[in-house]
């Protein structure tokens, strides 16, 4: 398929292509109402201003104009070759032709009269017409890199825009008349401005080529067809790409918005036509909260199930799927911290008894059903003067004289579940979650420790402390393998990325800096505006989501500009951070649980472009390389 026109008042939508044939399909209900047969290639089709007439250009050199309901009104013909192009003018009185021998010729509609004939594009066959809302201007682009405006009454040229070495593919006119969307074989997009005369932006949207292009009837959004069987939605204003859809296998050569901007329709080489519902995609950050209030989340690594602590202290598990929710069993304990295991999905506890010793126990549950399943000792809290805060559950502090807070306490698995590390802010202790043995005790953090998270690909443990010193120690043998120190700052949270390749560590100063694993190389830095709170790599660590006190950032890591990042202040007090497939999982301290949709903006092929280029950015081991391939 190689052109298509959306007759939205009507509710159909006509096709043409290699097939030699036109026909009028029913938008809604994909019914073939019209067709025409037995002519040659189909290049491309226009509709008048009305919707009355459609415009058709051929492989063979004719102009062909049909009415809505197929019948052939009008035939042009011009000199042996394709035409590639041919439009009305919006008030039906000219109909200009561009064809393969670089020339335009202008018509008068009502007599078939030929008006003028001008040689626009010597060395190369012009592949893009267009005619301006006012009807004042022409637009053509060919491939020998010119784009050429004329005046549509004198056929005079007013401006040349010169871009060498690259074959235009395409120029259409804004609604409004006052830009020009310019593509390229080269996959860079521009924005032209008439009455400026200036290039608003320039992007290079894609490595391969863009064949097409479209603006949407409000003029905000742009739709464009790739060479690979992408269509992209793309901010007319900013030129940045907001949507990406992967709707054909083959070279999509023509692309248009429907009525209300809410659907594209392409038509590709692979002989297909789709349709793309595009506005209920365009919201990036829809966001929904689940019926399960509390902090401290996990997420099932392959279940819909999200695990928290409630505001009365108790474990919870919400399946967002069945809308299922359990609230788990205590005894007589309060919940400390929470977290599933990384391949088998156990949920495990960390449970501090109410009374005054506080003895600390681990606690493990079947997620599905609730029941208990193991429980064994931890290590006991030694200083009797520590009081902690228990309630009921209408909210009534009982069982303590002098109620004071739950300490601070972190549970995590190791990347394969062989450990299982539990920490509060003087040492993380590691047991082995089968048996629950306790093998060993990692200490020696100046000021406490603050955070720590276990490598995905070995048994590394990142280390933050209150002083500002920070650590990889390697979980076996406890030995230190390296450090950087922060001082004065102090280290807030940190965070492995998938491939285990990046640290990126979270400070006082608002900043987080992103390392290679050794510490050795600093990749980047970026600055919050706020106090950050927690931290996430998402998206095969492309990006970086960043929790602050008043919102959520999310940092584009492989973009150009270190300020390209998008907020979301309606996101604030989030507290706990994780993400799974396109969704960023939260809770606040308001006892929110929730999730926001955060869609991938990149195809597989700029993925791996991208994994390449950072591999050549810093130094990794074979296995890190290795795995850094596969995760993309």
């Amino acid at each position: 398929m190689r052109a298509i026109a959306i007759d939205s008042a009507n509710d159909r939508i006509i096709i043409g292509g290699d097939n030699r044939c036109i026909k009028w399909w029913g938008l809604s209900d994909g019914k073939v109402l019209h067709s025409v047969e037995k002519m040659s290639r189909i290049n491309s089709i226009r509709l008048s201003s009305d919707a009355s007439m459609i415009v058709v250009s051929t492989y063979k050199g004719h102009v062909i104009v049909f009415d809505a309901n197929g019948v052939e009104l009008k035939r042009f013909k011009n000199q042996p070759g394709p035409i590639y192009d041919a439009v009305l003018s919006h008030d039906m009185s000219i109909l200009i032709v561009a064809s393969a021998n670089g020339l335009i010729y202008k018509y008068d509609f009502t007599t078939s009269e030929l008006l003028s004939k001008v040689d626009a594009h010597k060395i190369r066959s012009i592949k893009s017409v267009d005619i301006s809302c006012d009807d004042r201007f022409i637009v053509s682009s060919s491939g020998d890199g010119h784009v050429k405006i004329w005046d549509s009454s004198s056929m005079s040229l007013i401006n040349l825009l010169n871009f060498k070495d690259e074959a235009l593919t395409s120029s259409r006119f804004s609604p409004d008349g006052k830009h020009i969307l310019i593509t390229s074989n080269s996959g860079t997009v521009r924005l032209f401005n008439l009455e400026t005369n200036e290039i608003i932006w320039a992007e290079d949207i894609s490595e391969v080529c863009i064949r097409c292009g479209s603006f949407s009837k409000d003029g905000t959004l742009i739709a464009l067809g790739e060479s690979y069987g992408v269509m992209r939605i793309v901010n007319a204003a900013t030129g940045r790409t907001e949507k990406i859809f992967e709707v054909h296998t083959d070279a999509i050569n023509d692309v248009e918005f429907g009525k209300d901007d809410s659907i594209v329709v392409t038509a590709s080489h692979d002989n297909s036509v789709h349709i793309q519902e595009i506005k209920s995609n365009m919201a990036d950050f829809q966001s929904e909260t689940f019926d399960i209030h509390g902090t401290d989340i996990s997420m099932h690594p392959f279940e819909s199930i999200i695990a928290a602590i409630t505001q009365h202290g108790h474990p919870a598990t919400y399946n967002y799927d069945t809308d299922k929710k359990l609230v788990l069993p205590t005894s007589n304990s309060r919940i400390a911290a929470i977290a599933f295991s990384n391949i088998s999905g156990i949920l495990t506890g960390v449970l501090i008894d109410r009374d005054t010793n506080g003895n600390r126990h681990v606690t493990t549950w079947d997620s599905a059903t609730g029941e208990i399943t193991k429980t064994f000792n931890c290590h006991t809290v030694k200083d009797n003067n520590i009081r902690y805060s228990f309630y009921d559950e209408d909210m009534n502090i009982g069982g303590l004289s002098k109620p004071a807070t739950i300490p601070d306490l972190t549970i995590r698995y190791s990347f394969d579940d062989r450990l299982l590390a539990i920490s509060d802010d003087k040492k993380i202790e590691l047991f082995n979650p089968v048996n629950g043995k306790r093998l060993r005790t990692i200490n020696g953090i100046k000021g406490g420790i603050k955070c720590f998270d276990f490598s995905p690909i070995d048994n590394n443990i990142a280390v933050g402390g209150n002083s500002g010193t920070f650590h990889v120690i390697d979980a076996v043998s406890e030995r230190i393998l390296y450090t950087r120190n922060f001082k004065p700052e102090r280290v807030v949270c940190v965070a492995y990325s998938r491939n285990g390749c990046r640290i990126a560590i979270a400070l006082s100063s608002k900043s987080t800096v992103i390392y290679d694993s050794t510490l050795d190389q600093v990749i980047t830095r970026i600055d919050s505006e706020w106090p950050i709170k927690a931290i996430t790599f998402m998206h095969n660590d492309c990006y970086l989501i960043v929790a602050t006190t008043q919102g959520l950032e999310i940092h584009d890591l492989l973009s150009d500009t270190s300020a390209d990042k998008q907020a979301m202040n309606k996101y604030q007090n989030i507290d706990t951070l994780v993400t799974k497939d396109e969704y960023i999982y939260f809770s606040s301290k308001s006892h929110t649980v929730g999730r926001i949709y955060f869609p991938l903006k990149k195809t597989l092929r700029e993925l791996i472009d991208d994994a390449r280029r950072a591999l050549g950015e810093f130094e990794l081991t074979e296995e890190q390389r290795h795995k850094f391939y596969l995760d993309v």
